[in-house]
């Protein structure tokens, strides 16, 4: 493997090499006083302070029950399956310790140790510049982050912005793309185009500076020992890259937060958020990833948009963070012949235009009718299923095929379907076309007492418990909109969106239905938003704010294979009746 001409061959020389490329993404610059001023003036003081947390034994246990049963170790040699399996004898000296060290404001040195495995991401596996480093903590380290996590984020969640979606509770990829497509689908209704600028920040969470990730949170609120304490969790750190059996020198972390930890996350959070405080135009971020927009309809918009992005530019700037000129494109959404073209600067540089753009993993085009994102999860997808083909011939277990099937190809054609699923019958069928080929090499070792006369594609599916991809489609629309209206998903802009349709007293329906706005044209009907609304309307009847929601699930997919039988039978009559 090689970096910058640098060669190595044999693993320990290969995790040296590893060292040297993660390191070098920290800083060490030290900033004045007057730098640390200029940085927090946009952080608001919430008028409370939190300096202290008292740990409870109770509190510990619900943390260990959130905790991963996993039997890898980090540098302490103690695996979380092990603390799982004997907490009730080791929970007081561990509430001792826990106790002890927030009192002293002091982190215990071995858990700010960590080991780092490297990923790839893309391009040459030979490559060390395409490996990204993700770190092993101790367990008994990430289990004191998750006993201090609540308090620490009921302190500070009035404080984060309503546009972040990253690491929030009830909030998610799905509802960050939702409210983006909601907004240009609107843009599209008043025959606006919306640009788009996509942000990209080099290594953020490894750029973090200690200094103002402390003045920030001492801003907030959090004094005294806990604000000590978080000054020793975050200073003195160190990493040894491991690969096999060979471990790299160890190495400081002069900067970031975490990866890999609960903590880091909210720290992360509360440094970044007085950016999106700060902007007051349209936004939305996902952890580091921000995306700045605005409808355009001539220069002034344009000047608005150039003017958002200069605010960022500037707050990277001050913060010690640097925007990635090369990865920050501009799309225009638009559904015009000729739309408005302008151009967008990073200082001196001009950012690419681009056609489509992998938004949160899901592909958006120009015209937001996820055509490219089809065809992509089909082909990707398709990859797959050839592999676990390739790699199962001498497979029995139907059920073993079923697993790899749901794990590594129906996650993949599933991920935010809520927002892409495909309203045109023809970008359904070859979606599902992928499901009909795994169910005919699944079953192909069954004896069928008619095999030229096989049960339907549904029926097939119900002898593995496996419901159709378009059924299960519809169960996470409705849901979606059902987790908005019991404040399962935590987005207020989705839910000042809809609206209950009132009806008149006399009509006995009393089924909850909500308001669908009338588009004159189908992209317009079946927008994102307007679809997942319509696919509840649906399954109202079902509805109950009282219904548990895996109750809801199985009545949505009940009343789905019966519509699907319904018009199965309707169409046999018709054809019956024509012959």
């Amino acid at each position: 493997m090689f970096l910058e001409g640098e060669t190595a061959s044999s693993d320990l020389g290969i995790c040296n090499l590893l060292a040297k490329k993660f390191s070098s993404v920290f800083t060490t610059d030290l900033i004045s006083a007057d730098q640390i001023a200029n940085a927090v003036r946009n952080v608001p003081s919430l008028n409370a302070s939190l300096n202290m947390i008292a740990i409870e034994e109770e509190t510990i246990l619900k943390a260990t029950a959130k905790m991963k049963n996993s039997l890898s170790s980090g540098p302490d040699g103690i695996p979380a399956t092990f603390l799982i399996r004997f907490m009730p004898h080791l929970l007081f000296p561990i509430k001792r310790i826990f106790q002890a060290s927030l009192d002293r404001a002091v982190y215990p040195s071995l858990w700010k140790d960590a080991y780092m495995f490297p990923v790839h991401k893309k391009g040459d596996k030979r490559d060390i510049n395409n490996y990204r480093g993700i770190s092993a903590l101790c367990a008994i380290a990430k289990l004191f982050e998750l006993v201090i996590l609540d308090p620490i984020f009921s302190f500070c969640k009035e404080y984060f912005s309503n546009d972040q979606h990253g690491f929030m509770p009830k909030r998610s990829t799905s509802t960050n793309l939702m409210n983006f497509t909601s907004y240009v689908q609107e843009s599209f209704t008043a025959g606006i185009q919306t640009d788009a600028i996509y942000t990209d920040l080099s290594a953020a969470f490894d750029k973090v500076n200690h200094e103002l990730a402390i003045a920030k949170l001492e801003r907030l609120g959090i004094c005294g020992c806990l604000l000590n304490w978080f000054r020793s969790y975050l200073i003195g750190r160190k990493l040894t890259v491991r690969t096999k059996d060979s471990y790299s020198r160890q190495f400081p972390a002069t900067s970031g937060v975490p990866q890999g930890s609960h903590l880091g996350p909210i720290v992360f959070l509360i440094y970044f958020n007085d950016a999106l405080l700060l902007l007051d135009g349209p936004k939305l971020a996902y952890a580091d990833d921000l995306k700045l927009f605005n409808v355009i309809k001539g220069p002034e918009d344009t000047a608005a948009l150039q003017r958002q992005f200069d605010l960022f530019a500037t707050w990277c700037n001050n913060n010690c963070l640097a925007l990635n000129r090369n990865k920050c494109p501009v799309i225009t959404f638009s559904r015009k012949r000729h739309p408005i073209s302008a151009d967008y600067f990073l200082s001196d540089h001009l950012i690419a235009r681009v056609n489509h753009i992998k938004d949160l993993g899901v592909i958006l085009d120009q015209k937001l009718d996820f055509k490219t994102h089809t065809n992509y999860i089909v082909d990707k997808a398709s990859r797959c299923l050839g592999f676990i083909f390739r790699v199962t011939k001498d497979f029995r277990d139907v059920y073993c095929l079923k697993s790899l099937y749901c794990s590594l190809v129906r996650s993949i054609l599933e991920y935010a379907s809520a927002v892409w699923s495909p309203f045109y019958q023809n970008g359904a069928d070859r979606i599902e076309a992928l499901q009909r080929r795994f169910m005919r090499y699944a079953l192909r070792h069954l004896n069928w007492s008619d095999p030229f006369h096989l049960p339907s594609y549904e029926n097939r599916c119900n002898l593995i418990s496996l419901d159709t991809l378009q059924a299960r489609r519809a169960v996470t629309r409705a849901l979606f909109v059902s987790d908005i209206l019991t404040t399962k998903i935590d987005c207020p802009s989705l839910l000042e969106s809809i609206n209950i349709s009132v009806r008149p007293q006399g009509l006995r329906n009393r089924n909850l239905q909500l308001y669908t706005p009338l588009r004159q044209n189908n992209y317009g009907a079946n927008s994102a938003l307007i679809g997942v609304i319509k696919t509840f309307n649906r399954y109202s009847e079902h509805f109950d704010f009282g219904t548990s929601r895996d109750s809801f699930r199985r009545k949505i997919l009940i009343a789905f294979r019966s519509r699907i039988h319904t018009g199965r039978d309707a169409w046999i009559g018709r054809t019956s009746r024509i012959g």
